[in-house]
């Protein structure tokens, strides 16, 4: 099954409820994004600031803005394979993950 959205959800005891969606085409409650068709990965930056999240369907990766207190995303930019070429992302540190997270 492929994806074109990244939901994020909250806890509360053991049950999960859905709390907002960044998606590829506009879904009820959700924000657009370019660059998600196919989303297989989803990486959370170290200090949970930014969420990255890879299309292979796209050859992309797409970026959002992560409020660490509510969890929301905010779409901040993608970057695409062209002619084997990586663009950069906006605004984004040369290196916001490390191997080790």
């Amino acid at each position: 099954m492929k994806s074109s959205a990244v939901v994020t959800m909250a806890r509360n005891g053991g049950v999960l409820r859905q709390t907002g969606c960044v998606a590829a085409a506009a879904l009820p409650g959700g924000t657009t994004a370019p660059a998600l068709l196919g989303a297989d990965v989803v990486v959370v930056s170290p200090d949970g600031r930014n969420v990255y999240a890879g299309a292979f369907g796209e050859a992309a990766v797409s970026a959002s803005a992560r409020d660490p207190s509510t969890g929301a995303l905010t779409p901040s930019g993608c970057t695409q394979v062209e002619q084997t070429r990586l663009q950069p992302l906006p605004n984004t540190p040369e290196s916001p993950i490390t191997e080790r997270g």
